[in-house]
């Protein structure tokens, strides 16, 4: 009976971490997350432990932390996908900042040094 609420327990928690990682993801917390990577691989460490035995006991119960799972890594994905689009956004809008310039009447482009931002000062 110890090992069956033992088992239960492991996987309840990892149930708990998986809904705790979804909040996390959905809110964009990057520092949160990094941070509860560490509870998360402790967790990882102990699962595999679980004899088949064990975790057929509690099939409706792992059925579930697989689906959260496989939630999560859609949404981290996803995540990830939103924080590549950005980088390229930005890096394309900082092409365009260093290509803004000066032009004369005729359209012909005036050089202008860029020495990054400046700052008004007053006396």
């Amino acid at each position: 009976m110890i090992e069956f609420s033992a088992t239960r327990r492991r996987l309840n928690e990892a149930l708990s971490l998986l809904r705790e990682e979804r909040r996390l993801l959905l809110k964009g917390d990057i520092v949160a997350l990094a941070r509860f990577e560490v509870r998360r691989e402790r967790l990882a460490e102990r699962l595999p432990h679980l004899s088949r035995e064990k975790l057929a006991a509690h099939q409706s119960l792992v059925e579930r932390v697989r689906v959260s799972a496989r939630r999560n890594a859609r949404l981290l994905e996803a995540f990830l996908d939103g924080a590549r689009a950005a980088e390229t956004r930005l890096n394309a809008c900082e092409k365009a900042a260093a290509e803004l310039g000066a032009y004369r009447r005729d359209g012909s482009r005036i050089g202008v040094a860029h020495h990054g931002a400046t700052t008004s000062r007053r006396a």
